[in-house]
């Protein structure tokens, strides 16, 4: 018998009822419900006209689909495209620094010259040793050469661009999310100037990152002997970076897991155990050398000593990382609201049952997210590092959401996002006039900034950043009718470029004028003296800094009579570099008496008469 006897429903044109189902229908009606998990397609009575638009939604046809695997070549070229102008002004030798990359550069400065990498105790706050170990590697290699805190800054980021990129697969979305999300850090306000500042967030990020895609892949897994050491080893690396919100995020998010899961064998398992083990094994292991090796107690005791408080009540202002993280990924946090929620509540119940069984991967990026904005209000790691820190495990999600826009979800966000862009152009260019500086001021209620937007306007920099905007603005109604969000993204991510790039060349020349930015160049950057509890108590050269520092600076040949007083031999032998901070009188101990020390010269008048 035939098949059309068999099966009458069936047509020439459509495939059997036997057929396994397309890869593509493994997410019913994607573009309507983004937050739906992906899981395994089940057999459905859908009709054939319902399984066609399943199809279409469900395999975004775009400039990514084109791309293909190739499409990290793209990333890396605007990449590339963000990242010259930090090398050309390192090169020049005009690079400018704010204060926070000042603070990283004296102790990279400083360990560099004392050796002290397991505790670079002479800052506050206490720096964590990871990223300076990373650069001070950096440093040997290059030998010192004047680009390479510009080379440390876009590695940094490089690894942060790689880790979305890995996390995005391995939350089981295809290679146009995975494209997208990294097309979307590349013009996320929040995330995008980290490629241009000597700082350990988008490190700690990144090994963040690829330590929660080694994990997914581990626990979604009978066994991992790769994956699930390698995750809980970046972890650790990543805590030692920026802090211990980045390694019990990885903790938490594994625990919620196989609670969530039901796998408590799993979780048992000789590799977790032993991935776990070797976790620990890294943490001793540098606490232990700091003891043996340093006098690292005050160091310790900065470093943990929020964290044995009880984390109930909060600290003031607990909430400005989450407003940040959510301020700093404007305008695409905004579709959020552009979704179909009715679709995504009546589905609910099925993607939360597929969550535990065939879509694990998925929940446990939303499973990360969500014990992120628990936690991060308990730990006090800073509000920027702590935004950093959410805002980057959000990137994937947004790029799901906004590549599973309906046409009518995407028209929506396109509406709020114009008004949006064309405002701030208009306030750049309002801005550069002192006519209408005043109402911008007024309007941002930024009063004390009004010297750097002063400052900034001595050179062409808000004019043109403002035209960029007016003119993005002007071309978001060709997008209108697009069906998909791709080419909408990647004309998003050249218009950050041609921002971030225009903004790094004109900017922090202008900036540099007004005492408020408190730019720096690196000349000017002091290293700070090494402190005392690093110094042996037997040490000679200490003790010669101590009595050196207590006995007044006289020339060594004034003798009474030839016109030098002490004051002026002091005057005259004082260092010429105001910067360098003295040491606290708490610091210094008492000098030891030297008998062959001779008496201080008297003064011809102090001198007594025979």
């Amino acid at each position: 018998m035939s098949q059309e006897e068999l099966n009458p429903t069936a047509t020439t044109n459509e495939p059997s009822a036997s057929a396994a189902p397309a890869p593509s229908a493994a997410m019913t009606d994607t573009a309507d419900a983004p937050f739906e998990v992906q899981s395994v397609a089940k057999a459905s009575a859908d009709t054939p006209d319902e399984k066609e638009q399943t199809e279409k939604s469900a395999q975004p046809a775009g400039v990514f689909n084109s791309i293909g695997h190739w499409g990290i070549l793209l990333l890396l070229l605007l990449f590339g495209l963000q990242e010259w102008p930090d090398f050309f002004h390192a090169l020049r030798g005009d690079e400018l620094f704010c204060p926070a990359e000042a603070g990283q550069l004296a102790a990279l400065q400083q360990c560099l010259r004392d050796g002290t990498w397991l505790a670079p105790i002479d800052f506050s706050p206490s720096l964590w040793p990871g990223f300076l170990w990373f650069a001070g590697g950096l440093s040997l290699l290059t030998n010192g050469a004047p680009w390479t805190y510009a080379l440390t800054a876009a590695l940094a980021f490089l690894l942060l661009l790689a880790s979305v990129w890995c996390m995005s697969r391995a939350a089981g979305y295809d290679t146009p999310t995975a494209l997208s999300a990294g097309m979307l850090l590349l013009c996320t306000p929040l995330l995008t100037p980290l490629s241009h500042v000597f700082a350990p967030s988008a490190m700690a990020a990144g090994l963040m990152l690829f330590s929660l895609s080694c994990l997914c892949r581990g626990w979604c897994a009978d066994s991992a002997w790769g994956a699930l050491p390698l995750g809980f080893v970046l972890a650790t690396l990543a805590g030692l970076t920026a802090g211990p919100l980045y390694i019990l995020l990885p903790l938490c998010a594994s625990v919620a897991l196989v609670f969530w899961r039901g796998t408590f064998r799993r979780g048992c398992g000789f590799d977790a155990v032993l991935s776990f083990f070797l976790m620990l094994l890294i943490l001793g292991g540098w606490l232990g050398a700091m003891i043996l090796l340093t006098n690292g107690n005050r160091y310790l005791h900065e470093l943990f000593a929020d964290m044995l408080r009880s984390p109930l009540p909060l600290e003031k202002g607990w909430w400005q990382p989450l407003i940040i993280a959510l301020l700093g990924t404007l305008p695409w946090v905004v579709s959020l609201l552009c979704v179909s929620w009715g679709k995504v509540f009546c589905k609910a119940w099925g993607n939360v049952k597929a969550s535990r069984k065939d879509a694990a991967p998925s929940a446990f990026l939303w499973i990360s997210l969500a014990c992120g904005i628990l936690i991060a209000p308990a730990i006090p790691t800073g509000s920027l590092a702590t935004a950093v820190c959410i805002a980057a495990i959000t990137v994937p999600l947004l790029a799901k959401t906004l590549m599973r826009l309906s046409p009518l979800g995407s028209r929506m966000f396109i509406a709020v996002t114009m008004p949006c862009v064309f405002l701030t152009g208009l306030l750049l260019v309002g801005a550069y006039f002192s006519s209408t500086r005043p109402f911008v001021v007024t309007v941002l209620h930024c009063e004390p900034a009004s010297s750097l937007l002063a400052a900034a306007a001595s050179s062409y920099a808000l004019p043109v950043l403002g035209g960029i905007c007016i003119l993005f603005a002007l071309l978001l109604p060709r997008f209108w009718r697009c069906e998909n969000m791709q080419t909408f993204l990647l004309c998003s991510a050249l218009f950050a470029t041609l921002l971030t790039v225009s903004a790094t060349l004109l900017l922090p020349s202008a900036l540099a004028s007004a005492p408020e930015s408190r730019l720096r160049r690196l000349a000017d950057i002091a290293v700070t003296p090494k402190t005392m509890p690093f110094a042996s108590p037997q040490s000679p050269s200490a003790l010669e800094t101590q009595d050196r520092a207590l006995q007044p600076n006289m020339a060594p040949n004034a003798l009474p009579g030839q016109g030098v007083t002490p004051e002026k031999s002091s005057e005259a032998l004082a260092p010429a570099t105001p910067d360098t901070t003295p040491l606290q009188p708490e610091q210094i101990a008492p000098a030891i008496p030297d008998a062959g020390a001779q008496p201080p010269v008297q003064a011809p008048s102090e001198s007594p008469k025979p």
